[in-house]
This record gives C-alpha cells, structure tokens and sequence, in this order.
C-alpha cells in the first residue's frame, strides 16, 4: 500500500513514496542526503551505503557481507548501527558475542531473510569457520547422535538455513582474516583521521545546543522515514545486462577475482533494485524482473574502488595512512642508519605521532605487524 510521506524540503503531503522513488535516487539523492544534518553520519557516505545495501539485500539469492575492522572509537559501530536502524522493524539480529556451537541451537528460519550483526566481535576466531559457512553456503549442517522410536542411536542432521547477510565489526588487530573469509565479505575500515575527529567534537557539541533540542525526535521521524521507503521496494528478482570484465575494477589475472566477483556483481544488482520504480519491469512467466543498467556500474564502482582497485595493494585505508606517518617518523630519526637495523619502540611512535591517539598506535603497530611490514624486537 503506497504511504504519504512530508519532506521539510517542500514535498507535497500527498506525494506517494512510490511517487518518490519513480523519479528520485533511493541511495544517492534520498540516502545520503540525509547523512550529514539528520543522521550525524560524518565523512562515511560510502562505508553508510555499502551497510545499507547489504541489509537491503538480506533477502537477495546472495547477500552482502561485510566486516568492519579498525581501532576502538573509530565510530563504525555507530554508523553499521545507524544503517541497520533504517530496516524495517525485525530485519537485524544483534549479537555481542556467539561460539561455534550458538547458531545451531536456533530454528531452522531463525536468521533467513534477516541481517546477522555482531559487535565489536573480539569472539570472531571461535566463529570464523561457521560464518564463513554461512557466507557461501545458505546453510550449517551439523551431524548429531539421537534416538528412534525402538531406542536405538540413530544419526540425526539438522539443518539451520542462513540465507542472510551478515555484517561485522572488530577491533582486534591480531584477527588474520583468511583469504576464504576476505573472498566472501566485503573488507571495510573507519574513517579515523584528525579532521573527522573535530568534525565529530564540533557535531556533538552542537546536538547539546538550544538549536538542536529537538535533535532525538527529527533524528527518529528520519529514520521512520528511510523504514517506509525501504519497506516500499517489492520482491523482484534483478539480472546483469551489459556487463563485461573491463566494466568493473576486478583483475582477470588475479585467481581471487573469480569468487570476488560474486559479492561485486551482488553490489550492482542491490542497488539496481533500489531503482525498481524506475525501470522497466519483464515478465518471465509469473516472474517478474529487472535488469541492471549502466548507472548501477557506476555506482557499484565508485562503493567499491577502494576494495577492488585494478589491483589490491598491500596496505589500505587508514592503515596505509598510519604507515606513511610512521615512515616519515623513521626518515626523520635513522639519519644514516639502514631500515633494517633502525630501531624503535611503541612509545618513542606515540610521543612523535601526537594526532593519533594511543590505541590507535597500538592497533596499527599490531597490523603492520601482522602484514610483515614491521617485525617486533624483544617484546619492544
């Protein structure tokens, strides 16, 4: 049923959300329009759409994954949970924590067609293989021992289906993400600059202010909005035309590239369901279907350029950052000694590097570490 929705920008109150989306973007001109002034999501427009179009394609042949991983206070909590919160009610189960063994205790539908979302997953290792699982398969199995009817031990499988999309956010640095779970989820971090810091200061700052009184309900009624769109889109299935290999920034010589392109091609087909309104609906059958056009791609590449550049280099995002600060921080004291011999400690990083804050040189340290970028000396 097609709902009336008010925009302070001047919409008529008759306008139908459907009205809406036949002439106006979902994602780029509704979505993140709002980020900024009615959400508070700062400086994160692509990480927000990306965790909104995984929780829109909870219910899609193969949803999005994602895993969020940077240091504590980052902000990526609040952003995964702000996108979350524009699903209709019932789409998100949270967790704190699981173990191995959690999901197979639920009903066999408990998570179909739902976002599985934990938090600050420090517990991530004990899951990593049942997730990954889940991830590509649609379902656990686990084999049991039971009893029939006469008494005797019997073998007993049950089936738990997890046709669901699952994002998660960490802040462990030690946690190596196996090429198998990198290939199934899409990697993101935080925006952990200086700038976006004092932006987030000055923000909350000013939601303490006699102009922003009334900041919790206006940031409600947006949200109430963005779940009335989001509940406005109707199942339709969505295929690829028009695609080819040099559309999109995967490398045919990289092997990875052939299970990457699954989650790549789930991006373009989410956001051309966002567009639903706007295209021409097929029949096949008593099926009805969209197709993808190029203005999907677009988009899908401008979310993704970052994560499947033409080819991954080493070091990303704000580890990349870190380790360039921490460069200059070696050029500027080796003098004439050779990198390999130049020594530091974990203290000497945090009194030179003062706009990063303790824990994040600790959790970079820990990554370049990790990477073999640095090697720890005598527990220094």
């Amino acid at each position: 049923m097609e709902q009336a929705v008010t925009y302070e920008t001047g919409h008529a109150a008759d306008e139908s959300i459907t009205d809406i989306l036949s002439s106006r973007d979902y994602l780029t001109e509704i979505l993140a329009k709002d980020l900024e002034q009615k959400l508070d999501v700062l400086d994160e427009e692509n990480n927000m759409l990306l965790y909104a179009l995984a929780g829109i394609s909870r219910n899609s042949e193969n949803p999005i994954n994602i895993v969020t991983s940077s240091s504590s206070s980052s902000g990526k909590s609040f952003t995964m949970k702000t996108a979350l919160s524009l699903l209709p009610e019932g789409s998100v189960i949270q967790l704190s924590s699981a173990t191995k063994q959690s999901f197979f205790y639920a009903h066999p539908d408990t998570y179909t067609g739902k976002v599985l979302f934990i938090e600050e997953a420090d517990g991530l290792k004990s899951v990593l293989y049942s997730i990954r699982i889940m991830a590509s398969e649609g379902v656990l199995s686990l084999q049991t021992v039971g009893m029939n009817d006469k008494g005797e031990r019997i073998g007993q499988t049950k089936q738990i289906n997890t046709r669901l999309a699952i994002m998660l956010s960490t802040t462990d640095a030690t946690i190596k993400l196996d090429d198998e779970t990198r290939n199934r989820f899409l990697v993101l971090s935080g925006n952990e600059s200086t700038e976006l810091t004092a932006k987030i200061i000055q923000r909350n700052i000013e939601k303490h202010s006699l102009s922003r009184s009334k900041y919790h309900d206006e940031r409600k009624k947006t949200i109430d909005k963005h779940r009335a769109f989001l509940s406005a889109f109707n199942p339709i299935k969505v295929y690829c035309e028009n695609i080819s290999p040099e559309d999109i920034y995967l490398n045919s010589t990289d092997i990875v590239s052939r299970r990457r392109i699954t989650p790549y091609l789930s991006v373009i087909k989410t956001i051309a369901y966002t567009r639903q309104y706007q295209r021409q609906i097929y029949h096949d059958g008593d099926t009805e279907y969209i197709l993808t056009a190029r203005e999907d791609i677009e988009l899908a590449n401008r979310l993704l350029k970052d994560l499947f550049s033409k080819e991954q280099e080493p070091l990303t995002g704000m580890t990349k950052t870190f380790y360039e600060a921490l460069l200059s921080f070696v050029n500027d004291n080796r003098k004439d000694i050779p990198y390999k011999d130049f020594l530091f400690t974990e203290r000497s990083v945090r009194e030179s590097l003062r706009t990063w804050g303790n824990t994040q040189v600790f959790y970079y340290l820990k990554e370049l570490e990790r990477l073999g970028f640095i090697v720890r000396i005598n527990g220094r």
